[in-house]
């Protein structure tokens, strides 16, 4: 993966581009801080399949860069005793992939397309609640849609995607949510998909989201599937 340069000028400027709520955002979080352009993260966590499903334990690493937009994450999912399987999502020059592999030796799946790449730039987006500066970036557009609500839309390699930020009072992101394609009982459709914050936590001079839950919000319920925290996060700035 690419790393960029991302510099405080450059960010300084975007400021008066953006919605007030969205600057609030970026202030309470402390991205003008310092400029950041790759970020390392540890994670923990639960993932299920069904919502009748077994909770499955996971540790998982992550690579991001803001320009370009991309990432790597690796997972190790416990699915029962001794056995373990492995995951990568990846989100990299406008595409998408999710691999599985149980036990990491064959391939359980190898997912790839219009919507992998509709889904992984989603991910990226939800995810900037770890990585600010990527509000900033001019692939990423903001409308302000309430007082406390801005619609982001990103346009990248010629896919395009689209989400709702909903922030506290202090500033700081509470949920993201989306229409994002999903696998339902072997059916491939767009639902409502939704990223709560659950916990923040100082790391780095910065106020992180610690804890998350994700959920397929569906006519049939809502489906919490997975819950992760942050073990430990590193920001990589561009004079690194």
């Amino acid at each position: 993966m690419l790393r960029a340069s991302v510099s405080s000028a450059s960010l300084s400027s975007r400021r008066t581009d953006l919605p007030q709520v969205v600057q609030k955002w970026l202030t309470a979080s402390g991205a003008f801080d310092r400029p950041v352009s790759a970020i390392r993260i540890s994670q923990s966590g639960a993932m299920r399949t069904t919502p009748e499903g077994k909770w499955m334990d996971f540790q998982a690493t992550q690579f991001c860069t803001i320009d370009p937009p991309s990432f790597i994450w690796k997972a190790r999912i416990s699915a029962a005793p001794f056995l373990f399987i492995a995951g990568r999502d990846k989100y990299e020059n406008g595409k998408g992939q999710m691999l599985i592999k149980p036990l990491a030796i064959y391939t359980m799946a190898n997912a790839s397309g219009n919507e992998i790449d509709q889904g992984t730039m989603l991910r990226f987006m939800g995810e900037m609640i770890w990585y600010p500066e990527a509000a900033m970036m001019d692939y990423i557009h903001w409308e302000e849609v309430a007082p406390d609500q801005a619609l982001a839309t990103m346009t990248y390699k010629g896919v395009t995607a689209t989400g709702t930020f909903t922030f506290h009072p202090n500033g700081l992101v509470q949920r993201f949510s989306a229409e994002r394609f999903g696998d339902f009982q072997g059916e491939f459709r767009k639902e409502t998909w939704q990223v709560d914050v659950t916990g923040y936590q100082k790391m780095n001079n910065r106020e992180i989201p610690e804890a998350c839950e994700v959920s397929w919000i569906l006519k049939s319920g809502d489906f919490l599937w997975l819950k992760q925290e942050i073990i430990k996060i590193e920001y990589i700035t561009a004079n690194h």
